[in-house]
């Protein structure tokens, strides 16, 4: 169905609403007045969720980022979809969405996958993935832990996850296979972790803690389901921002049981030692960090300072 709806209302009206063959077609009527209802009800901000009404549904592009639930006063079943070449958002939010917040989220083979989380009430166990084409939630299986702020991470075609439940630091991990829908707890970390970060450096998942602000490091191999420890960060950090830009890990910001900081370190591998580098521009924490590659025209992102 062409999305009339968005279309300029003086073209539609000019052009469409008064053409000849238009106005002699019965059927056309009942469109023409749908149209014109949507167009007043978006100038007045009435109109329902884009994706319910055909007449202003967008197309789904072809790379999307996706906002999943979250907190505002309380829980939230919100899904927002953004689409990068229209640089818009778009309320994908279904009625039988189950609000969350704390959870973590990973792509893999097509899915969203929104894994533990707390839904106002306690930590879950429950894992769901997302259908981005079909806009359909299916529950997978459940992981063997409560997991609140888990940290998560995709190797392999594996979905990783470790952390907290409700209000223990766990040290436990597993790991969810596609194939079968099982979660595997595979080898315990080395430290209970709470609020930890996690990311994937050469094929291994590495992650810090906040059980006590601490700031140790351990990664884990997957070909010796194994964890071991690597050269600790200088700054203790909790809620902070992690992830790998050309094959070096970086940690930024964050809490250190005082305060919230600008530090930015990052760790090589080959040497397996921790780098100052340049801090942030302010402090921050309980944020995230994405990667983006050959990012265009950066300048425009830049703001006087």
């Amino acid at each position: 169905m062409v999305r009339m709806a968005c279309m300029d209302p003086e073209f539609f009206m000019k052009t469409i609403k008064k053409n000849n063959l238009v106005k002699a077609n019965v059927a056309c009527r009942p469109i023409i007045e749908d149209v014109l209802k949507t167009m007043y009800d978006l100038d007045d901000g009435t109109a329902c969720s884009d994706f319910e009404n055909p007449l202003i549904r967008p197309r789904l592009p072809s790379a999307k980022l996706l906002a999943v639930g979250g907190w505002s006063q309380h829980t939230m079943n919100r899904i927002n979809a953004y689409d990068t070449r229209a640089d818009r958002w778009v309320d994908v939010t279904q009625e039988d969405d189950e609000p969350n917040s704390c959870h973590g989220t990973v792509y893999l083979n097509g899915y969203m996958y929104c894994i533990g989380g707390y839904d106002g009430t306690h930590a879950v166990n429950t894992v769901h993935r997302f259908d981005p084409i079909t806009r359909a939630w299916q529950q997978v299986a459940l992981m063997h832990s409560c997991r609140c702020y888990a940290s998560v991470a995709v190797v392999d075609g594996y979905i990783y996850a470790m952390g907290r439940d409700d209000f223990l630091c766990l040290n436990t991990a597993e790991r969810y296979d596609l194939e079968t829908n099982k979660w595997t707890l595979i080898q315990p970390m080395q430290e209970q972790r709470n609020v930890a970060g996690a990311t994937i450096l050469n094929g291994k998942v590495g992650g810090t803690d906040r059980s006590q602000y601490l700031r140790s490091v351990e990664a884990y191999d997957p070909t010796t389901n194994s964890w071991h420890t690597v050269a600790p960060m200088s700054t203790i950090r909790s809620y902070f921002g992690i992830a790998v830009v050309d094959d070096q890990l970086f940690v930024l910001g964050g809490y250190d049981g005082l305060g919230v900081n600008k530090k930015v370190e990052c760790y090589d591998a080959e040497t397996g030692s921790w780098y100052h580098a340049q801090d942030m521009i302010a402090a921050n924490d309980t944020f995230s960090c994405c990667v983006v590659p050959a990012l265009p025209r950066i300048v425009q992102y830049a703001s006087p300072r």
